[in-house]
């Protein structure tokens, strides 16, 4: 028991790699099967194949499930919730096998992390739960429910609405307000590649790059005309920029963050009109920060932190676990079992030697007798 909770401490991770894809730019989860989008707007997850259906108020994942209808399976709108077994690939480059609950749909298939609310409850993929952490790297990352987050900063959201909707106040560049959000629905699309402002606040954010180089261009897509921010003169270098939350909450996105090399060798800044009027920090504002999503609190905390690391240092433990750590333990074992054995050979020996003690003592008192 002891060398088997030493293993599974230092080798369980359940710490999975997720992968950005170069068209979409949405990062995926891999699985034996195929892969899912990683979404935050969603609640529940799809995937495209047959489980067993979830019975009404049962419990498989050890909360209860409440269903829009009873027959007596869980049936939603779209179809009946199942439950099934995916095998994951760790950081460690090991199978592990993880539960999971999804409605089958033939089309993308997605891990939904979004918000639970509404008067149905699902209940969460055990594998992320409620409390999980999310990584979002240049090109890749992670995702896990134990890792362990500085919490930087703590962001509430609305538990009420469709997404994780945070109160951003400003945006500062070099200490100055150049954006005043307040009053703008903000929330965090993790499959949308750029930052949507409103008309207004872009041309602000556009007007105040141009003094870094930066200019909007035109270019054609078929019938369509569509609008990019391109860095015309590099030698001036993009700033770091601020985004301001409730209770003075900051969240610094470095020129990596929301900038990036076209195919043709531009560079592209990722600010971008929004349709409607509303605030979506994509891509650029998840960049190379850990998040720890609490469904529990309603609750988001960020950390600046570098995605690539948790590959290199998982690479390297692993080779000092397998040939240092663990010999080292089966042999601190076979020392504790042949230390364990010849205590209790003395302790018995002693035991015999007692009882001849007693023996003999009871034989004398006979014969004086």
């Amino acid at each position: 028991m002891i060398i088997y909770f030493l293993l599974s401490s230092v080798l369980g991770s359940h710490i999975y790699p997720i992968s950005q894809m170069q068209i979409t730019h949405n990062f995926h989860l891999e699985y034996e099967s195929g892969s899912l989008i990683v979404d935050l707007n969603s609640e529940l997850s799809y995937l495209d194949r047959v489980g067993d259906t979830i019975r009404c108020n049962s419990a498989p994942f050890g909360e209860m499930i409440k269903c829009m209808d009873c027959s007596p399976d869980c049936i939603m709108q779209e179809g009946a919730l199942l439950q099934s077994e995916i095998r994951l690939i760790d950081i460690f480059n090991e199978e592990e096998s993880e539960p999971i609950i999804y409605i089958s749909k033939n089309e993308s298939e997605t891990l939904g992390l979004g918000l639970q609310r509404g008067q149905a409850k699902y209940a969460q993929n055990p594998f992320v739960s409620n409390v999980f952490h999310i990584c979002f790297g240049y090109t890749r990352g992670f995702i896990t429910r134990e890792f362990k987050n500085a919490n930087q900063s703590q962001l509430q959201y609305r538990g009420e609405q469709s997404n994780y909707q945070v109160d951003m106040r400003m945006i500062k560049i070099n200490d100055e307000m150049i954006i005043d959000t307040s009053g703008n629905v903000t929330y965090i699309d993790s499959k949308e590649p750029f930052i949507l402002l409103p008309e207004i606040e872009y041309i602000k954010m556009r007007d105040y790059l141009k003094e870094y180089g930066v200019e909007e261009v035109v270019d054609k897509i078929g019938d369509k005309k569509v609008q990019y921010l391109i860095v015309k003169d590099k030698s001036r270098g993009l700033p770091t920029i601020e985004l301001l939350f409730e209770q003075k909450e900051r969240i610094k996105l470095e020129s990596d963050a929301y900038s990036y090399q076209l195919e043709d060798g531009r560079q592209l800044v990722t600010f971008q009109r929004s349709k409607i009027n509303r605030i979506r920090l994509g891509i650029p504002f998840l960049t190379q920060q850990l998040i720890t999503i609490d469904q529990n609190n309603q609750k988001l905390f960020i950390s600046q932190y570098n995605c690539q690391d948790q590959f290199r240092q998982p690479q390297q433990n692993s080779v000092y676990f397998k040939h240092i750590i663990i010999p080292f333990i089966l042999c601190c074992l076979a020392v504790y079992c042949v230390l364990t054995q010849k205590v209790k050979g003395i302790v018995k020996k002693r035991q015999l030697e007692q009882q001849e003690l007693v023996k003999l003592k009871e034989e004398e008192e006979e014969e004086q007798i």
